[in-house]
């Protein structure tokens, strides 16, 4: 048997050609979301999110927009879940209560609310309903305390 030799290169060299190595540039820009390191880093990523709103938001063109969009986006970090209202009250409500509660709330705030019901007898009677930064206190021990302080106030 005879051995089969390579095709000549088409340079006319014997030896193959490697290309010199390519400098590792991804290793030296950060990436979204994660520093030089490439391990997370949350400043990174804030970082990265403000910057494509900014871009997103100036691509619109339109001011009010961009207004609204901030308001939005404002309300939503401020005001964590905006669409689940937490219930809380003295004792557990009632199926007619719950569902009396859950139409005036949602008529109050004009949209789809989900419910999340807890008991606290520390607030003694009524409810407090929070819907993300809002708070609607109802309850017994607030009126009680509001008097107190009327009270103590005017002595």
């Amino acid at each position: 048997m005879s051995e089969q030799k390579p095709p000549p290169n088409p340079r006319g060299q014997d030896k193959q050609e490697t290309a010199p190595p390519k400098p590792n540039i991804a290793a030296q820009t950060p990436v979204p979301g994660r520093g030089l390191t490439g391990q997370a880093d949350s400043t990174s990523v804030a970082h990265a999110i403000y910057q494509e709103t900014v871009k997103q938001l100036e691509a619109t063109h339109d001011p009010h927009l961009q207004r609204d969009v901030l308001r939005h986006l404002d309300e939503m970090l401020r005001g964590a879940d905006q669409s689940t209202a937490q219930i809380t009250s003295a004792v557990a409500l009632t199926p007619d209560e719950r569902r009396a509660l859950e139409q005036k709330l949602r008529a109050k705030f004009g949209r789809d609310l989900s419910f999340a019901y807890h008991t606290d007898p520390a607030l003694l009677g009524g409810i407090v309903a929070k819907v993300g930064d809002k708070i609607i206190d109802g309850s017994l021990a607030s009126r009680l305390n509001a008097m107190q302080e009327t009270l103590l106030g005017t002595r």
